[in-house]
C-alpha cells in the first residue's frame, strides 16, 4: 500500500540515488526534488490520518434480550450437574445385580407382577434419588452464579428427567453383562466416553467443533444443551422438543429391552 500510494515520489528518489551513484549529482535539482518529495508526501500523509486514525468498518455488538453475561464457570455448570446424574445414575443401576443375587427377581417371577411394572417402579424411585442429588447442587450453584431462581424447578425437572434416561442406559449396561463385575466395567468404558465428549469435563465452547458436534449427539450432551441455553437465557423453550421426545423414547426402548433381557438371560445365569 505505500508503493502504490507513493509510487511517483519513490520514483523521484530512486533518480536522485542512481544519478549520485553515477556522478551526475545536481545539487541545486537534488534540493528542489527533495523538497517537492517532502511537501507530497506530507500532503498525502495528511489525507491519509483520517482513515489511519478511524477504522473504515464500525462493528456493533447485539445482546440478545434476557442474555446473561457468559462465564466458564457458567458454561461448565450444567455440565456438572449432568456429571452427578451420571453417577447417580449409575449407582442406582447396579442394584439389579443386587437384587437378582438376593432372589427378588426370581421370586418376582412367581407372582403375577410384570418386570416392566417392577422396572416401572425402579424408575420412579431413581427419580426421587435423582431429584435428592440434583436439588443442592443445583441451589448452591444458582445462589453462587447469580442465576434466577425461577428457573430451579424447570431445571431440577430436565435434570431428573436426563438421570431418567441415562439410568435405563445404565441399566441396560447391567443386564447384558456376563457379570457384576464386568456390568461396572463396561459402565466405566461408556459413561467416562460420554462425560468426556457430553460436556461435563470441558463445555462444548472449548472443544473442536468435530468433538462438540459428536458430544451434542451423546444422550448427557443432547439433554444438556437446552439446559445451558435456558441458564444463558439464550435458549428458546422450543430446543426441548425434540430432546424430550428422544429422552422418552430411548427410556421406553431401553426399559423395554432391559425387561427381555432380564425375563430371558439374566435370571437364567
Amino acid at each position: 500500500y505505500t508503493q502504490q500510494a507513493l509510487t511517483e515520489e519513490l520514483a523521484a528518489l530512486g533518480r536522485l540515488v542512481a544519478e549520485s551513484e553515477s556522478g551526475a549529482f545536481d545539487t541545486d535539482t537534488a534540493a528542489e526534488t527533495i523538497g517537492a518529495l517532502a511537501q507530497d508526501t506530507a500532503t498525502k500523509l495528511i489525507r491519509a490520518v483520517p482513515v489511519l486514525v478511524e477504522a473504515p468498518v464500525e462493528i456493533e455488538v447485539v445482546t440478545p434480550e434476557g442474555a446473561r453475561t457468559v462465564s466458564f464457570a457458567l458454561l461448565l455448570f450444567p455440565g456438572l450437574l449432568m456429571m452427578g446424574m451420571i453417577f447417580a445414575a449409575q449407582g442406582l443401576a447396579e442394584d439389579l445385580w443386587q437384587e437378582r443375587d438376593m432372589g427378588v427377581l426370581r421370586r418376582l417371577r412367581s407372582t403375577t407382577v410384570s418386570l416392566v411394572s417392577l422396572l416401572a417402579a425402579r424408575g420412579t424411585a431413581a427419580a426421587v434419588v435423582l431429584l435428592a442429588v440434583a436439588t443442592p447442587l443445583a441451589v448452591v450453584g444458582f445462589a453462587r452464579l447469580g442465576l434466577p431462581f425461577s428457573r430451579l424447578v424447570p431445571s431440577l425437572l430436565w435434570l431428573t428427567l436426563s438421570g431418567l434416561l441415562l439410568h435405563a442406559l445404565a441399566g441396560t449396561i447391567q443386564v447384558m453383562a456376563p457379570s457384576r463385575r464386568a456390568a461396572a466395567l463396561f459402565s466405566t468404558l461408556v459413561f467416562f466416553p460420554l462425560m468426556l465428549v457430553g460436556g461435563s469435563f470441558f463445555p462444548f465452547e472449548s472443544m473442536p467443533d468435530f468433538l462438540a458436534a459428536i458430544g451434542r449427539l451423546t444422550p448427557n450432551g443432547m439433554m444438556l444443551e437446552p439446559l445451558k441455553g435456558a441458564l444463558i437465557g439464550t435458549g428458546q423453550t422450543s430446543d426441548f422438543v425434540l430432546p424430550l421426545l428422544a429422552a422418552l423414547a430411548g427410556i421406553a426402548a431401553l426399559t423395554g429391552l432391559t425387561a427381555w433381557r432380564l425375563s430371558t438371560f439374566f435370571l437364567a445365569r
